[in-house]
């Protein structure tokens, strides 16, 4: 039993973000990115090697803030060098933080991502208040599945942290096609949550029948590895018959792993807080079918289940 709660407690933790209007799994992607280093940056440049000292960078523009005599305390690895030798028009953005005044990378940018990161620079100063965070994932929808990879995985990482709403009327603008290397690729495993939310948006068939297929695997087979993505997209294609499966294959038997219980709430307490609200007194019963065979769940679903008066 001990054992037990402390996986729970772990996932309790899980669940229970910091922002509330997040999606509660997305977060296992990285919640910092490219954007937000140059937001946040005190000075953010474009360099290149200095042709007097290789390995050295020299700014070549300053885009934010205002470059001293001090050198910049970064190396250019051979990689890099071979690259900006090729292309003349290839520049490596820099970013000193406010903080410790130390330089970071922020990546190797062409011409078009160079424009980019202007735009970034110029625009983000309306990513505050109310609907700061819609118009910030609408800015980087355009660059979802661009050519240019580290566009698209910025793109993708920027649509992962917005609130679930959000991803869901966005969902419908991404194309299929722009999915399937991150629903696909090895390196892209950890943040493949967020394509498997979106992939429930499609109206393609064959979609829907990938989700269905994926979801009964996880029943049949005990999968853990995005159950909580599965069983949310599942929910969204097919409403109260999912919650009514769900809590059949999951809450009504009492052999489910510490795991598969976590991810399945984890599931229906997105729907419960974000999701349909057509749906959420179905959810609170579900909860309550959960808490009848795994008692100590009670506490990870605690937050969800509506207070009574």
């Amino acid at each position: 039993m001990v054992a037990r709660f402390a996986v729970l407690a772990t996932c309790f933790v899980y669940v229970c973000p910091p922002r509330l209007d997040a999606c509660i799994f997305c977060l296992s992607m990285p919640q910092t990115t490219a954007a937000d280093i140059l937001i946040h940056s005190e000075v953010v440049v474009f360099a290149r090697e200095d042709p007097d000292k290789p390995f050295s960078y020299q700014a070549v523009e300053v885009l934010k803030g205002t470059l001293d005599s001090t050198a910049i305390d970064l190396l250019v690895n051979s990689s890099i060098r071979r690259r900006l030798k090729v292309d003349k028009a290839m520049v490596v953005v820099l970013a000193r933080d406010k903080n410790d005044q130390s330089w970071r990378s922020v990546g190797i940018a062409d011409e078009f991502y160079q424009q980019v990161v202007r735009r970034i620079l110029a625009v983000a100063h309306v990513w505050t208040g109310p609907s700061g965070a819609e118009k910030r994932s609408k800015f980087f929808l355009e660059f979802f599945g661009h050519e240019n990879r580290a566009l698209s995985e910025l793109a993708y990482l920027e649509l992962g942290r917005a609130p679930y709403r959000t991803i869901k009327r966005f969902g419908q603008f991404v194309p299929r096609e722009d999915l399937m290397p991150f629903l696909k690729r090895k390196e892209y495993i950890q943040w493949r949550s967020l394509a498997i939310l979106l992939l429930s948006q499609s109206t393609d068939a064959q979609d829907r029948m990938s989700i269905e297929e994926h979801f009964t695997d996880c029943c049949e087979y005990s999968l853990t590895t995005d159950l909580a993505a599965w069983a949310s997209a599942f929910i969204e294609l097919n409403g109260a018959s999912a919650i009514e499966r769900i809590e059949r294959e999951y809450f009504a038997k009492t052999d489910r792993s510490d795991k598969e219980v976590c991810e399945i709430v984890i599931a229906l307490s997105l729907h419960r807080q974000y999701g349909n609200p057509q749906l959420r007194d179905q959810i609170v019963s579900s909860f309550e079918v959960a808490i009848r065979n795994y008692p100590e769940v009670v506490k990870l679903i605690a937050r969800d289940h509506p207070k009574k008066r």
